[in-house]
């Protein structure tokens, strides 16, 4: 059994909803005739409701931050669709996602049934020729649009390839998936190096930088990443672990006002995000 198959599971998340615009072909036409273009020159998209309204703001943020939480809590896996899930980070993420998949049909489910029938008179009283009512659904069928949900599956192994083929068959596809698991635990250490990297990079060039100003996100995104790695470090890499202890015993003691008000302390951590980041870039895997 693989190192991927005792650690980790695949997980697809999939998330659907209502794009509020749509091509016009018609507009496009007057368009192209208007400024003499051709008919490759672009087109024009007509935005069906107002997308500056509240309830669909919230269905946009809604479901940004849901996927935003999916891939920064899963690592790359070969094929596109499905993601890494350390099995130490399984509850978690599942939490932290039903929490976040709630939200989204929440906030879907106030916009289909409330927001959705106004907008769409607004709509058709201010875009007059431009207003087409087939471009709107029912609420039935805007109901079926939105969707959020979570499908966990195990990651392949080759000792799982039972299937009625020659030996030599059998055999090639089982090298194959070995070489795939080995390339998905490459893919994976790598992007876990990478988000190690980036933060503490970050918090470099903006403390050595006086004139800098940053959002509190400098420290918290730092102290993100030291509490997930240990779960996601699926290759068990002893010098990505010394490097975590490093990076938490040395930056994310200092809160972001301090190192705001106190010049010393600001000094004094840009030396060691400095440093650790250098230390990373040379340990770092090519």
């Amino acid at each position: 059994m693989s190192i991927l198959s005792k650690k980790a599971v695949l997980v697809v998340l999939n998330v659907g909803g209502w794009n509020a615009r749509k091509r016009d072909d018609e507009a496009s036409s007057v368009v192209h005739s208007h400024y003499h273009a051709t008919a490759d020159s672009g087109n024009f998209n007509a935005t069906l409701i107002d997308v500056k309204d509240e309830h669909w703001v919230a269905i946009t943020r809604a479901r940004t931050v849901l996927r935003e939480y999916h891939y920064e809590h899963t690592l790359p896996w070969t094929m596109k669709g499905a993601q890494l899930l350390p099995a130490a980070a399984y509850l978690d993420y599942q939490e932290g996602t039903r929490i976040r998949i709630n939200a989204y049909r929440k906030a879907s489910t106030a916009f289909v049934n409330g927001a959705y029938s106004e907008l769409k008179a607004d709509a058709k009283r201010k875009r007059n020729g431009l207003y087409r009512e087939e471009n709107y659904p029912t609420v039935a069928e805007l109901e079926r649009k939105f969707y959020a949900d979570i499908a966990f599956l195990p990651v392949p192994d080759k000792g799982h390839v039972v299937v009625d083929l020659q030996n030599k068959e059998v055999e090639r596809i089982q090298r194959d998936t070995e070489m795939m698991i080995a390339q998905a635990v490459e893919q994976a250490q790598l992007e876990l190096w990478r988000r190690l990297y980036e933060p503490v990079a970050k918090m470099a060039a903006s403390l050595n930088d006086p004139t800098t100003r940053f959002h509190d996100t400098l420290v918290s995104n730092v102290r993100d990443i030291v509490a997930l790695a240990p779960s996601m470090n699926l290759a068990e890499d002893e010098k990505l672990s010394a490097l975590v202890s490093e990076v938490k015993k040395q930056l994310t003691k200092a809160s972001p006002d301090t190192l705001r008000t106190d010049p010393d302390v600001r000094v004094e951590q840009a030396k060691k995000a400095s440093a650790l980041a250098k230390k990373m870039s040379s340990l770092m895997p090519k």
